[in-house]
């Protein structure tokens, strides 16, 4: 089963060229899975019913192309694969029948109650309706990067009120603005055009301050996101 939602870019998105932001797009992709969700009976409702939620691992992204102010975009989600402990969700996202962006993503099923990741019932893949076909030609299972090293750039960034959601911790999409956030600070202020990330730790709401680092040059880099010695999420960037 295949969902899909329409949406057009506002100017509130949008940097100061007029193209839209990633974690506006990233907010797409999460809302697309939601809806995908709630159509499967596996809505925050019942997720709450269950002391159940699903939380996102790994994600990359690829962008074909800027996406500018006014566009009107169609986002297309599916789910791949559900396999023990992992689940697979692809999207896809048009712009007037032109792909503009494609993505792959790992979410696995959390319990609330024992706070610890348990395997995912077995009635997940019929409800979802599994989709063969990947958005990527990447195996981000495999991908691995590590938080071992040291910044040539960092950025101190308050959490904000804004930044958590209905589960009382920092929103997957702001990692993404805390990320996007450093790399307009670097000087020759590159476009993204591929990134990849891995989540290692929920930001809290007893976390005041967190620091995004980043290390490489004009084509790309790492980047890593902590505090002390936590580190909450780990990925890499390819520049345009």
């Amino acid at each position: 089963m295949k969902v899909s939602i329409s949406r057009q870019i506002s100017y509130f998105e949008t940097d100061c060229s007029f193209h839209l932001r990633l974690c506006p797009i990233f907010r797409m992709l999460q809302e697309a899975a939601l809806a995908h969700s709630i159509k499967a009976g596996w809505g925050m409702k019942q997720m709450s019913e269950r002391g159940c939620v699903w939380i996102l691992s790994k994600l990359r992204m690829e962008l074909q192309r800027s996406i500018d102010f006014g566009e009107e975009l169609q986002v297309t989600t599916w789910s791949k694969a559900v396999s023990g402990l992992k689940a697979f969700r692809e999207f896809e996202i048009f712009a007037d029948g032109e792909k503009v962006a494609s993505a792959s993503s790992i979410w696995v099923y959390f319990d609330l109650e024992r706070k610890r990741i348990c395997t995912i019932p077995e009635n997940a893949a019929s409800d979802y309706g599994i989709e063969g076909g990947s958005a990527l030609d990447f195996n981000l299972e495999r991908w691995k990067t590590s938080a071992n090293f040291e910044p040539s750039q960092s950025s101190r960034i308050s959490v904000r009120f804004s930044d958590f959601d209905t589960n009382g911790h920092v929103n997957n999409t702001i990692y993404v603005d805390y990320a996007e956030h450093l790399v307009s600070l670097l000087a020759w202020k590159p476009e993204i055009k591929i990134f990849t990330i891995q989540f290692s730790k929920e930001i809290s709401s007893k976390t005041d301050f967190v620091n995004v680092g980043f290390n490489g040059d004009e084509n790309g880099g790492n980047f890593k996101i902590f505090s002390g010695s936590d580190t909450f999420a780990v990925g890499d960037m390819l520049f345009k």
